[in-house]
C-alpha cells in the first residue's frame, strides 16, 4: 500500500526584474504570466494604502491645529481680564492724618474691586472667559472684599474716641470726600438712565369698549415692577459701609408705586393708574436721582447743640451708630439717621436727620420730666 506523502507548502520568490513566480515542492516553475495582474492589483491596494494614510494624518493635524488654536485663543482671553486690584497696606503710625490716608485708601481699593467684579461679570456674560477663569476671579475678589473689611474694623478701632470710646473722631479729606461724591454721582446717573427708559418703555393698557375709562392708562403691576427694578439698581451701586446713610435714604424715600391711585375693574383685577399718576412717580424718581448726583462732598460736619447743654445723642443709620454729647461736632457720611437726644430729668426726644443735601446743624430745647411741655424735634440751624 503507497503511504501518501505530507503536503508541502509552496514557496514564493520575488523577482522585482521578472515579476513574481511560484515553485511547487518539485522545483517546477509555474507560468508567470499571471504576475503582471497580481501585482497591477497589488499596486492599486497600495495606493489607496497611502491616500487613506495621507488623509487621515492631514484630518488629525487640522484637529490638533484647531484645538491649539482654542488653546491659544483662551490664553488671549485670560491675558485680556484685567487684574485684581492690590489692598493698601496697613498705616505704619496711628497720627489722624495717617489714618485719614488710610481710610481713603480702603475706599479707593473698594471702588477698584466692584469696578472689577462688574468687568469680570461683563466678560462672563458675553462668553469671554471661562467658567474656571471666572470663578478664580471671583474668589479673589472675595477675599479683597474681607481685607476691605478687615482694614474698616483696623481703622475704628485706631480712630475710637470720648466716653467709653463710642464715638468716632476720624473726619474724611475734602478732596477724598469729594472725589468720593463724584463717584456715587456717576453710578447714580448711569442707573437713572437705565430707569427712566424703563419706565418710558411702559406700554399702556387698552380697555374694552364698555369699559368707562378715560384718557391713558397703565397696568399697575408693570408700573410697580419697573420702580420696584429702578429701586434695586439703586441700592446695588451703593455698596460699602460708609454708604449705609444713603442706602438707608433710598429704602425710604424712593417710590415704589404703593401710594399710586389704584382703580381695579372686572377686566384687570390688578387694577390701573392712570398717566398723570406715572408721570408723577416718574417725577419723584427723577429728583430723588438729582439729590444723590448733586452730593456735595461725601461727608459733611453736623454740629450739635441743646439746651440745656451736655445732653447725650445718639446717632443711628442701619448699623452705623455714633454717639457723643451735645455742644460738639459729629463727622458723619451722607444719608438719611435717626438721632435720640437723652439727658436725666429730661424728656427724650427722636427724629429723623436728613444729611443728603442738607448741612446745616441739630439744635436741640429739652423739657423737663415733670413739666407739661415737650417733647419736641430738634430744629436744623
Amino acid at each position: 500500500m503507497a503511504i501518501p506523502r505530507k503536503k508541502e507548502h509552496p514557496l514564493t520568490r520575488c523577482d522585482p526584474a521578472e515579476g513574481m513566480s511560484t515553485t511547487s515542492s518539485r522545483n517546477r516553475p509555474k507560468s508567470k504570466f499571471l504576475s503582471a495582474p497580481l501585482l497591477s492589483v497589488r499596486a492599486s491596494v497600495l495606493t489607496v494604502s497611502v491616500v487613506f494614510l495621507f488623509a487621515s494624518t492631514s484630518s488629525g493635524g487640522q484637529k490638533r491645529s484647531s484645538r491649539a488654536g482654542r488653546s491659544v485663543g483662551e490664553a488671549r482671553v485670560r491675558v485680556s481680564v484685567p487684574p485684581v486690584p492690590s489692598p493698601p497696606p496697613a498705616p505704619v503710625r496711628t497720627s489722624p492724618r495717617s489714618l485719614e490716608r488710610y481710610r481713603g485708601n480702603l475706599e479707593g481699593f473698594n471702588e477698584k474691586l466692584e469696578q472689577h467684579r462688574k468687568e469680570i461679570e461683563d466678560l462672563r456674560g458675553k462668553g469671554s472667559v471661562d467658567l474656571p477663569t471666572y470663578r478664580e476671579n471671583m474668589n479673589q475678589y472675595h477675599e479683597g472684599i474681607q481685607h476691605y473689611q478687615g482694614g474698616i474694623k483696623t481703622y475704628k478701632e485706631s480712630t475710637k474716641s470720648g466716653a467709653g470710646g463710642a464715638a468716632t473722631a476720624y473726619r474724611l479729606d475734602p478732596k477724598v470726600s469729594e472725589s468720593r461724591a463724584a463717584a456715587v454721582a456717576n453710578r447714580m446717573a448711569t442707573v437713572q438712565k437705565q430707569a427712566l427708559t424703563k419706565v418710558t418703555q411702559l406700554q399702556p393698557v387698552s380697555p374694552p369698549p364698555s369699559a368707562s375709562v378715560t384718557g391713558t392708562v397703565y397696568d399697575y403691576r408693570h408700573v410697580q415692577s419697573a420702580l420696584t427694578d429702578a429701586k434695586r439698581r439703586t441700592l446695588a451701586e451703593l455698596h460699602g459701609p460708609d454708604l449705609e446713610p444713603l442706602r438707608l435714604y433710598v429704602e425710604k424715600k424712593f417710590p415704589t408705586g404703593e401710594q399710586l391711585p389704584v382703580q381695579r375693574y372686572e377686566w384687570n383685577r390688578s387694577g390701573v393708574v392712570s398717566a398723570d399718576s406715572v408721570r408723577a412717580a416718574s417725577g419723584d424718581v427723577n429728583r430723588l436721582y438729582e439729590s444723590l448726583k448733586t452730593l456735595k462732598g461725601i461727608a459733611v460736619d453736623l454740629k450739635i447743640a441743646s439746651q440745656p447743654t451736655e445732653a447725650s445723642v445718639t446717632v443711628a443709620a442701619i448699623t452705623k451708630r455714633l454717639s457723643a454729647t451735645t455742644d460738639s461736632t459729629l463727622s458723619l457720611f451722607r444719608g438719611l439717621y435717626s438721632y435720640t437726644v437723652v439727658k436725666p430729668g429730661f424728656k427724650t426726644v427722636t427724629g429723623e436727620l436728613d444729611l443728603v443735601n442738607d448741612s446745616r446743624g441739630l439744635e436741640c430745647t429739652l423739657h423737663q420730666d415733670v413739666g407739661p411741655d415737650g417733647p419736641t424735634p430738634c430744629n436744623r440751624r
